[in-house]
């Protein structure tokens, strides 16, 4: 065994000793041996060329207000859709009402009219009509958000507990993240009104 190890490493000596005095001698062409020897230098693409006309339109950017529009009847992505409140709102798991699409649209719609940021008479108007509304849980949710801002603290927190008891048991995976986004919230009340 250790003479076929001696074997194979003089072999090698052999043939590398011999492609050197090769290339020593010049019995090998010089441009193969650079090429062996040395790799080729990488020359960088030429730059992209210029477009013949650069189209050069109006400078200023005109801004076109949001509107909040509904359809007469509106579905329930339309309202979903619409960006009132910094959560969107979902419908809860159940069966639909009949008329509280149009009547929310409606409500959602004088909210947004108003001049006073902290009249919130319509969607609560909404709710005591509609108390079994799919759009309950996750319309208070928005509305103890809203209110905890404006720094009506007693009604965020009823909102707030009214929405969790009404989204904990949901299996839908929009609907619980109405239950999750509140749960902290209601998990610190219940140990504020223990103690």
């Amino acid at each position: 065994m250790a003479t076929n190890k001696t074997f194979a490493g003089s072999i090698c000596r052999k043939v590398i000793c011999s492609l050197l005095a090769l290339i020593t001698l010049g019995q090998i062409p010089a441009a193969f041996a650079a090429d062996v020897v040395t790799p080729k230098k990488l020359s960088s693409p030429p730059p992209p060329a210029m477009p013949p006309f650069v189209r050069r339109g109006s400078k200023s950017v005109q801004l076109h207000p949001a509107v909040l529009v509904f359809s007469k009847n509106p579905t329930d992505q339309e309202i979903t859709a619409a960006r009132i409140f910094p959560e969107p709102l979902i419908p809860m798991n159940g069966k639909k009402l009949p008329g509280e699409n149009q009547a929310l649209a409606k409500a959602l719609l004088s909210f947004k009219s108003k001049s006073n940021s902290e009249e919130t008479s319509d969607l609560a108007r909404f709710i005591a009509q509609y108390p079994r509304s799919r759009w309950r849980a996750s319309l208070e949710l928005n509305l103890a958000e809203y209110r905890f801002e404006t720094g009506y603290l007693t009604d965020a927190l009823r909102y707030w507990k009214s929405a969790w008891e009404l989204s904990k048991k949901e299996k839908g995976q929009a609907q619980t993240a109405v239950a999750t986004k509140q749960s902290p919230i209601c998990s610190c009340w219940k140990h504020a009104s223990a103690e």
